[in-house]
């Protein structure tokens, strides 16, 4: 006999739906995960006896990055309309919270347009060391398509524990006339339905952490604070949607929305609010933002976000901001103000984290660093100096002490660890960026498992953070030689990172109704990057369509593989052949693409010219035209073309690893170049990198820097794609470097074996995935209100853009240039 758990729920769960009509299948988790999905996050099941809570069989929910992700399971088959049914669920949380937070109950609809709709069952306050029972009811009118029963809620970071759950039919007894009066009926109510999905990736797109702000689904998650409010459609007041608050008998009466689940401690929030009053005979009156804090003991505190005076005749925009030092038992949010009598109007809300895109962006409870289980090798980490890296294994399977108060259940590690050798430095060692994954002003716990072979004492190890040129600790442990000892420590970074090649912004907007301005929504987005990435090409890879569509997309810089080199342009002496170079440049030149090349023929065509290549290796114009040469050749190429910059370019200047070519070496030589007359308006580096650290190598050379012949090798695409990564990141945030050329990318065309970003076939592999992730990273997107003075500010890129600007009656277009620059760039914008 086969019993095939994955294609039926077991016999005990088959049983327990007879006996007590549960339409919960596997309820108790006695069949791990089966008929149960994690809703965008990670999920697994703790068997009865393991010793965390109790010892009991519970799902956890774990990696979850957005409040709304939770544990589902599909019971379209098992309910009906017109039946009313009972939820209970066993649930508790675990985390770094303080206090207690929220798990909701919710159902999901999916009718057969793939629209979706929310039903909210219920709501319970748990905390870390006790289960509560969440109960609530539902009932359909009709049965759509898909009906979905999940458990979510908690803060982003927060482990869901789930012990059980049940779902009752607790009646059908509607007659037929009360169930045809019910399907008559409209499907949605604001007091039992969600926002629709649209809201949701919405509220992803904004980082709003204020659902159904702009009140497309009623008082939805909103409620009257001893008044009351009702939603006026859009075409009543002024053509707008809008919340009214009326039957106000104090200052303080409002209309309020929970915002617990969405708000983390140390975080920094900003509000604004478009908000006017009606019914005063006062000339203006203040609206006021405030928060409501609720601790366990019913305590309440009250903070203060901003004001504004608004009156009958337009619409005010209320601006503030605040965090929390510590995190209360529940966060509610609530505008107030106007005097007694007074109606309060309510446009929109907006709460966003400014630190990121989305507040709910931030990695609460969820590890940084990449491949920490060490499954794919060393990939996403890369050597700090020379020392040698590799994974061995024997290391802990358990949890560090640390790691595991904070994150609770877990599965066990993977016993693999890297083994670093040959450092010569008490600073080397693995390292890992995570420059884009650190929010400003959050706290980080550091836990690892580390130990020391062949030392002759205690050693002291350390856990650092390279902020520009700072180190900011993160722990330190002493420890003894072949014992597995934790170091734990923790970081919080309150200062950006340097993000060079990017302005401030403002765009001063004229032509609009001034009363319409603080409805006018603006979105900006990049539409090109102008920092020089290019690749060299020859003139075989034109034929190649593939080629020339990737090529133009992704790259605005190009040099000439051998097409302008001596033995290509003149193979046989006295006679010149340009065909292929011509070629190219107007291929380049057709598809707005900037070129590196050599002179004469090219006078005003080319932006670069390497006027002196590999000249620390070898000697042959040394030897044969004398030591005053190079400095000539500098001087007729300057005469010649006098636009254009000239370079000096070398190879193994970036790595350290050729006495012939060290930093110190070709710095040395250009000074002498430039003591004796040579005109060098930049310095080319080659690239070939074997080592991805090349920072110090570049604070030596001081002068404008280009990458000029960049690949990496390996026949591991992953490998190939962290190396690459390290590389770019390096030299796109160094201020010295203003240019990184490719030395190809398409597999037929390589120099240099497994360098490759695009296969033979014309499909990307890892390191082409890294690289247009990169670009897109480095594109610059804002969107919001405009604000009274007319303007939106914003900090972007260097690069060009376009603006869209919606209206209540119109939607504009604008493209405009962001050009480097150190003061604040004012751009006037009439729509």
């Amino acid at each position: 006999m086969v019993i095939a758990i994955n294609n039926s729920d077991s016999q005990s769960s088959k049983e327990n739906g007879k006996d007590i009509g549960n339409i919960i299948l596997n309820h108790e988790f006695l069949d791990d995960l089966h008929l149960w999905r994690p809703n965008g996050c990670h999920a697994f099941v703790v068997p009865a006896g393991s010793g965390y809570r109790n010892g009991l069989t519970m799902a956890v929910v774990t990696k979850r990055t957005i409040w709304w992700q939770g544990l589902e399971q599909d019971i379209t088959s098992r309910v009906s309309a017109g039946s009313s049914y009972t939820v209970s669920a066993c649930v508790g949380a675990s985390g770094t919270f303080q206090g207690s937070v929220k798990v909701f109950a919710t159902i999901k609809l999916v009718y057969q347009n793939s629209e979706m709709k929310f039903i909210s069952i219920g709501k319970k306050y748990v905390s870390k060391e006790s289960w509560e029972m969440l109960e609530g009811s539902f009932s359909l009118s009709t049965v759509p398509n898909e009906v979905i029963f999940y458990l979510e809620g908690p803060p982003p970071g927060t482990q869901l524990l789930i012990k059980s759950v049940v779902i009752l039919r607790s009646s059908s007894t509607a007659s037929d006339e009360s169930k045809q009066e019910m399907e008559k009926a409209p499907m949605i109510t604001t007091n039992n339905y969600f926002d629709s999905q649209s809201s949701k990736e919405d509220e992803k797109d904004t980082g709003n952490i204020i659902l159904n702000h702009d009140f497309s689904y009623g008082l939805y998650l909103w409620n009257p604070n001893c008044c009351e409010a009702f939603v006026v459609p859009a075409g009543y007041h002024k053509g707008l949607a809008a919340a009214i608050v009326t039957n106000r008998k104090e200052c303080w009466h409002g209309l309020e929305q929970d915002i617990t689940s969405k708000v983390s401690e140390g975080s920094t929030y900003t509000v604004s609010a478009c908000v006017e009053a009606s019914g005063t005979s006062q000339g203006s009156v203040e609206v006021l933002a405030t928060l409501k804090l609720v601790h366990e003991n019913s305590q309440m505190k009250f903070i203060f976000i901003g004001k504004k005076s608004v009156s009958n005749e337009c619409w005010e925009m209320l601006e503030g901001s605040f965090s929390l030092s510590t995190m209360p038992d529940q966060v509610i949010f609530f505008l107030e103000g106007p005097p007694a009598g007074t109606d309060l109007l309510i446009k929109s809300v907006v709460i966003s984290c400014p630190s990121s895109s989305a507040c709910d962006d931030a990695d609460f409870g969820v590890n940084i660093i990449t491949n920490t289980s060490l499954n794919y090798g060393t990939n996403g980490w890369f050597p700090l100096g020379n020392c040698t890296m590799s994974v061995q294994t024997g290391s802990p399977l358990m949890m560090p002490p640390m790691a595991r108060d904070s994150l609770g259940a877990h599965e066990p590690l993977s016993g693999r660890y890297i083994l670093v050798t040959n450092r010569t430095q008490n600073w080397m060692g693995p390292a890992q960026m995570i420059t884009e994954k650190v929010k400003l002003y959050l706290t980080y716990q550091v836990s690892a498992w580390v130990k020391i072979i062949q030392a002759s004492g205690p050693q002291s190890v350390n856990v650092a953070l390279g902020v520009d040129s700072q180190w900011v600790n993160g722990g330190q442990v002493e420890i003894s030689n072949d014992i597995w000892l934790e170091i734990g420590g923790s970081f919080r970074i309150e200062k950006q990172a340097a993000k060079i090649r990017q302005r401030d912004v403002i765009l001063k907007f004229s032509g609009l109704d001034s009363g319409n301005l603080l409805g006018t929504i603006v979105r900006i987005r990049t539409l090109q990057n102008s920092f020089p990435f290019g690749s060299a090409i020859r003139r075989p890879n034109m034929d190649n369509e593939g080629f020339n569509d990737f090529f133009v997309k992704n790259f605005n810089w190009a040099v000439f593989g051998n097409e302008l080199k001596r033995y290509w342009t003149e193979a046989q002496q006295g006679n010149f052949n340009y065909k292929d170079a011509d070629e190219l440049l107007n291929f380049c030149t057709q598809n707005n693409i900037q070129v590196r090349g050599l002179l004469t023929r090219y006078k005003g065509k080319f932006k670069h010219y390497d006027v002196i290549n590999e000249m620390m290796h070898g000697s042959f114009y040394l030897d044969r035209l004398g030591k005053d040469n190079c400095v000539n050749m500098f001087t007729t190429a300057h005469q010649l073309d006098p636009s254009a910059f000239l370079f000096v370019n070398d190879y193994h200047v970036e790595d350290g690893s050729d006495s012939w070519s060290s930093p110190e070496k070709y710095i040395e030589y250009i000074h002498h170049l430039q003591e004796h007359g040579a005109l060098i308006g930049g310095i080319g580096i080659h690239g070939h990198i074997d080592s991805p650290a090349v920072c110090s190598a570049l604070d030596k050379l001081g002068l404008p820097i280009w990458f000029t012949e960049v690949d990496v090798s390996s026949d591991n695409e992953y490998v190939r794609a962290d190396d690459l990564e390290v590389i770019l990141r390096e030299a796109y945030a160094h201020p010295a470097v203003e240019g990184i050329m490719l030395w190809r990318f398409w597999e037929l065309f390589l120099n240099r074996p497994n360098s490759h970003l695009v296969n033979a076939k014309g499909d990307l592999n890892e390191t082409g995935r890294r690289y247009l992730a990169l670009k897109h990273e480095w594109l610059s997107h804002a969107h919001g209100h405009i604000d009274e003075q007319s303007q939106f500010s914003f900090r972007g890129f260097h690069g060009s853009y376009e603006v869209e600007v919606t209206t209540v009656s119109n939607k504009i277009t604008k493209k405009f240039v962001v050009d480097k620059g150190d003061d604040t760039l004012v751009i006037s914008v009439d729509i």
